[in-house]
């Protein structure tokens, strides 16, 4: 997992062969610009840009996904996201292999805070439970084939 400011992601780009794309992709997009939905950017990365309640923490579930990366970046309003090692997770309380997630009931382990201007790298051995706050935001998930 990486949490750091927008203006540091190419510092990352060697962490993943698909990063130099991705990181292309997103400083070509004009996040003030951009409407709910999703964004094809070929087949092996897309990008959901969705509108969300943020939601307590009480009831969430931590996610983790199998077959992509997550890239997350708020862009109306922070958020606190959790975190957890999948390894401490045990088993999951429901699986989607066609949507490529699996939910667990996992008591809250760390709580991170991911404001405007930065994003967070979710790789499939974190274990995440993201939009945590009040309010709406507006945010980008871009998912990268592993």
């Amino acid at each position: 997992m990486v949490i750091d400011s927008l203006e540091n992601l190419t510092m990352y780009v060697s962490l993943h062969p698909r990063f130099p794309k991705a990181f292309n992709c997103l400083k070509k997009l004009n996040f003030s610009q951009l409407s709910k939905g999703k964004i094809i950017v070929d087949e092996e990365m897309y990008i959901n840009v969705d509108e969300v309640a943020l939601r307590s923490a009480e009831g969430a579930r931590y996610e983790t996904h199998d077959k992509y990366i997550d890239i997350q970046i708020p862009l109306t309003a922070n958020e606190k996201v959790g975190y957890i090692d999948r390894s401490l997770l045990g088993d999951p309380s429901e699986v989607n292999e066609a949507k490529d997630y699996a939910l667990y009931e996992a008591p809250m382990a760390t709580t991170l805070d991911l404001r405007v201007g930065s994003f967070a790298i979710f790789f499939p051995q974190d274990g995440h439970m993201p939009i945590l706050g009040e309010g709406m935001t507006k945010k980008i998930v871009m998912k990268i084939r592993v």
